[in-house]
């Protein structure tokens, strides 16, 4: 966002070089950052915007503050399509501050308002999309809240859950009272990098600095069970591939049974023929009386009964001896 210019679009063929766009991206004032990325799987352009809390009052607008708006585009060298308001809103700029120009993608929720959005595309799992949202609470301290989508458009807050990233630690003898997710992932092995900036005060007021976080590969979420068994049985999917995988960590056992649509056990694959799982993996394989080979059952409507102790599942994936193969569909 560029002041009293609008919103504009710079690229670059080597990421220090950059070249700014003769067209406005959208003609409109936002509350910071524009944060797009591109959706390999429905072959569109998204973008977030922050909508300001100084809007109360209009017809498609909540009250309670700052929300993300979403705009998308198959284009991205022309002006994005945007739903013009009448009248226009203005707070101060030459340019109208979005307002209703696109749906309520992050709404207002108990942890907060939206500060960021930083959704993107996740890389390394199909139908993936996270969203690592700040949220701004009524003291102005702006902590991460995980949001997943299977669309890109449509999005689960996690707030539920809590943080996704509290605020522990220090810089120097301070504590540490924001800490922020930055744009983007990186994959290092079976770990996910992510960087933060971390303030020991309210919304930027104190000492900031850089850290980088590591966590396991689709370590965001998990399922838990403790000394008591937990069990849970999936909704049905279509699967193609010759063998399961778990992403977990079992200090107890796992047991995976494959069920039939109705839920009903299919010989050779119950509970009691699964070789209990004690491990710390990312891709454990699981077997059956020592066999792993799925490949008569691929293309069958199944579903998975898994019981759990003192576990955490991360995520299941069906593979190929030669590569990985989708989940569901």
């Amino acid at each position: 966002w560029v002041a009293n210019k609008g919103i504009v679009l710079y690229t670059s063929p080597d990421l220090v070089h950059w070249k700014r766009s003769e067209t406005l991206m959208l003609p409109l004032v936002c509350g910071g950052g524009c944060e797009t990325f591109w959706d390999d799987q429905y072959g569109v352009y998204r973008n977030f915007l922050k909508r300001d809390p100084n809007m109360e009052g209009l017809g498609c607008l909540p009250s309670g503050g700052r929300v993300a708006v979403g705009f998308e585009t198959h284009e991205v060298f022309k002006t994005w399509p945007f739903n013009p308001v009448t009248p226009p809103v203005f707070t101060g700029w030459a340019l109208p501050s979005v307002s209703c120009e696109g749906p309520i993608s992050f709404p207002v929720t108990g942890l907060g308002e939206v500060y960021r959005t930083r959704a993107i595309k996740y890389l390394w799992a199909p139908d993936t999309y996270l969203a690592f949202i700040w949220r701004f609470d009524p003291i102005q301290v702006r902590r991460t809240e995980l949001a997943t989508s299977r669309d890109g458009e449509n999005w689960t807050s996690l707030g539920h859950l809590g943080y996704y990233m509290g605020s522990d630690g220090s810089v120097g003898s301070q504590d540490i009272l924001e800490r922020k997710a930055q744009y983007g992932l990186v994959r290092r092995g079976n770990e996910i990098w992510q960087y933060t900036e971390d303030d020991t005060g309210p919304h930027g007021s104190g000492q900031r600095r850089c850290f980088r976080t590591r966590q396991r590969l689709d370590g965001f979420v998990s399922l838990d069970a403790g000394s008591e068994t937990g069990r849970l049985r999936t909704l049905p999917f279509v699967f193609e591939g010759q063998h399961l995988e778990l992403n977990l960590i079992s200090n107890g056992e796992v047991r995976v049974a494959l069920l039939d649509e109705g839920g009903g056990p299919i010989p050779g694959f119950t509970l009691t023929d699964c070789d209990p799982i004690q491990t710390d993996e990312v891709s454990h394989r699981v077997t059956w009386n020592g066999n792993s080979n799925l490949r008569n059952l691929e293309g069958s409507t199944v579903r998975l009964g898994i019981e759990m102790t003192q576990a955490k599942l991360f995520a299941f994936e069906f593979v190929d001896d030669a590569k990985s193969l989708l989940l569901i569909r």
